[in-house]
């Protein structure tokens, strides 16, 4: 179980540090101001979170399942990471939010950054084979 944690914390800190940097530069490259909607600390805690909660479900997946484990929690973690960009769509900002439309283009990406994170960090936490 330690290592899915460690992994998860690991690929957390990674994909919540992108994310911030993402927020941050499209903030500025654009000249818009989401921060009363989407803040970095909040990107980065429900990130973090996320990535726990993925480790916690992968150690009690991989004790339910005993064959194909990764590819079936790969399918549902990506099937889930996307079911989370859903309801970003059908936000209604505050009217005084400007340029609603650049929203989505900032919180997207930051929803796929855990996943991506994951696998990217897979390789380190995975057993050594002999």
């Amino acid at each position: 179980m330690r290592t899915h944690l460690y992994h998860a914390l690991a690929a957390g800190a990674l994909a919540a540090v992108a994310a911030i940097i993402y927020m941050q530069v499209y903030s500025a490259a654009l000249a818009v101001d989401f921060s009363s909607v989407a803040n970095p600390m909040g990107a980065a805690l429900s990130t973090i979170i996320g990535l726990l909660i993925a480790g916690l479900g992968r150690h009690y997946w991989g004790r339910w399942m005993q064959r194909h484990t990764e590819v079936s929690f790969n399918a549902i973690f990506t099937v889930l990471t996307f079911a989370s960009i859903a309801p970003v769509f059908g936000m209604t900002l505050p009217l005084t939010v400007e340029a609603p439309e650049l929203f989505i283009g900032m919180v997207v990406p930051t929803h796929l950054f855990p996943q991506l994170f994951w696998h990217v960090s897979a390789p380190l936490f995975a057993p050594a084979q002999a």
